[in-house]
């Protein structure tokens, strides 16, 4: 399934069932379905962009493994990222290739399997290891990281708070399907945004020999 069927299917899984309308305030059952349905749409847009993530870090790495004597600027972004991230001694007698292919990739799948987060602070770590300018990034997607920091922060409070509990958490007891749809709608466009912005510089540094070769080789 694709991220909207993945989606569409939690929503009837969870929201859909639901019967109380605004302003009224949710049922037991009905805020546990909001708080299952908040963590694993959080999972389903956490997953897409590490995906994401790591197949932009394939692509540039593919220029690499090409042996293109002018390199695009993306491909030393990384090189550099992928020296920072393994702490090499110097770089002098290091294959940049063997640093890039093997230490950066180990380091950024290191990164996706303790990432945990939708958050700024997530997005930073995954780019800083695929050498993407975090200002530019910050500069060109804040609207979107606010979204996904939104979502983020319901999503810690249906994860590590009871849906029973009394304390105040960034989830009402009235908030009903129609506003968690819509911080998770607001996270996956944030999360498209993000994709067109990598595709973006891919597009607009890739070798002329490769345009339309989208393996990576």
């Amino acid at each position: 399934m694709n991220i909207d069927e993945q989606l569409e299917h939690l929503d009837e899984m969870f929201l859909r069932s639901i019967t109380t309308d605004f302003p009224g305030i949710l049922t037991e059952r009905e805020r546990a379905q909001v708080n299952a349905y908040l963590v694993l749409s959080h999972a389903v847009l956490e997953e897409y962009l590490e995906i994401v993530f790591e197949a932009y870090f394939q692509r540039i790495s593919g220029w690499l493994r090409s042996g293109f004597k002018q390199l695009p600027a993306a491909c030393v972004d990384l090189a550099f990222a992928a020296g920072a991230a393994s702490k090499p001694p110097g770089y002098t007698g290091w294959d940049i290739r063997k640093l890039v292919t093997e230490e950066g990739l180990a380091a950024l799948r290191k990164k996706i399997s303790s990432n945990h987060g939708l958050k700024e602070r997530n997005l930073q770590g995954l780019a800083q290891l695929t050498g993407i300018s975090w200002n530019e990034f910050d500069n060109f997607l804040s609207t979107e990281l606010a979204d996904l920091n939104t979502l983020g922060s319901k999503r810690g409070a249906a994860g590590h708070l009871s849906p029973f509990t009394e304390k105040v958490t960034e989830i009402s007891a009235s908030d009903g399907p129609d506003d968690v749809r819509g911080w998770v709608t607001a996270a996956k466009n944030a999360a498209s945004k993000i994709e067109c912005y990598l595709t973006s510089i891919i597009r607009g540094q890739e070798p002329t020999t490769l345009i339309g070769d989208w393996d990576g080789n």
